[in-house]
């Protein structure tokens, strides 16, 4: 999992008992931080990946705005 700042205690375990709900299974968490994605999470788990970074989410409105104009 990649966040924009450290979690705190409180946000990782949310994490991880969101990932935990989802996969019906306890999940170990390797947390790198990397301040480019600005803010956000991205989360990869097995062959799956959800970027809801605010760095992609920005990339895809500068698309959509390129396009439109």
């Amino acid at each position: 999992m990649t966040l924009a700042e450290p979690p705190s205690e409180q946000h990782l375990a949310a994490i991880k008992d969101a990932l935990k709900a989802v996969t019906k299974k306890d999940v170990q968490v390797d947390v790198k931080v990397d301040p480019s994605i600005i803010g956000g999470l991205i989360v990869k788990l097995a062959s799956r990946m959800v970027d809801s970074s605010l760095r992609t989410k920005l990339n895809i409105l500068k698309a959509v705005m390129k396009e439109v104009s």
